[in-house]
């Protein structure tokens, strides 16, 4: 008996496949933007598990090395929060501060490198003195 050779389905267009997914879609509604972050972040959670189980599945020493860093929950109202403001005023005050710090120029570095290599050779000079450091 002949085999009978499948054929493969019709290739549709990207336009007709638009307008099919539309059509199936139709009656449901748009999710919202932190409905779609949430289902976003539940897939990588459910991702994040399956790496771990896979990696645990091949080095069974993975179950027992305890697991430091967790994510920080987020609370509903962060936007309106008193910590994120916080960090950005104090994020704020240390690049200001930094900026402002005063920094020696080229001039001031030589100088003072000129001035320990006098007094290290005035200390070889003076080599029969005993030092004592209180």
């Amino acid at each position: 008996q002949p085999q009978q050779l499948q054929q493969p389905p019709p290739v549709l267009r990207l336009e007709d496949a638009l307008e099919r997914l539309r059509r199936y879609n139709g009656g449901t509604p748009a999710p919202s933007g932190e409905a779609a972050q949430k289902a976003e972040e539940a897939e990588f959670e459910k991702l994040q598990q399956k790496e771990r189980e896979e990696a645990e599945r091949r080095c069974p020493s993975l179950r027992s090395i305890p697991r430091f860093y967790e994510r920080r929950s987020r609370d509903a109202d962060e936007s309106n929060s008193l910590r994120p403001r916080v960090l950005r005023a104090a994020v704020t005050h240390l690049l200001h501060r930094k900026s402002t710090e005063e920094l020696l120029d080229e001039e001031d570095l030589h100088a003072i490198l000129a001035l320990l290599k006098e007094h290290a050779r005035e200390r070889c000079l003076d080599a029969s003195d005993v030092e004592v450091i209180d």
